[in-house]
């Protein structure tokens, strides 16, 4: 395998494993939890969910993927801070 081909196939396998990740994230998002004995939905407008997004950049040889979002709580929920 050349070094092109071994990129290619990085890069593919990122952008699966991405898609993935925000497809999982926005799953999750929506899950309802068990709030004073009533199901509630974990998010309320749904703008964590749809605003997950990520992007791959090569330096050298190496890959790196990254994930955002442009709502400003995202960080907190990515650290599992809750409140």
């Amino acid at each position: 395998m050349t070094e092109d081909e071994f990129g290619i196939n990085a890069q593919k396998a990122l952008n699966e494993y991405g898609e993935e990740v925000v497809k999982r994230f926005s799953r999750t998002a929506r899950i309802k939890h068990k709030i004073e004995g009533k199901m509630r939905d974990s998010v309320t407008s749904g703008d964590l969910a749809k605003s997950l997004k990520y992007k791959l950049k090569k330096s050298g040889q190496f890959w790196y993927i990254s994930f955002y979002s442009n709502v400003d709580y995202f960080e907190f929920i990515e650290e599992g801070v809750r409140g």
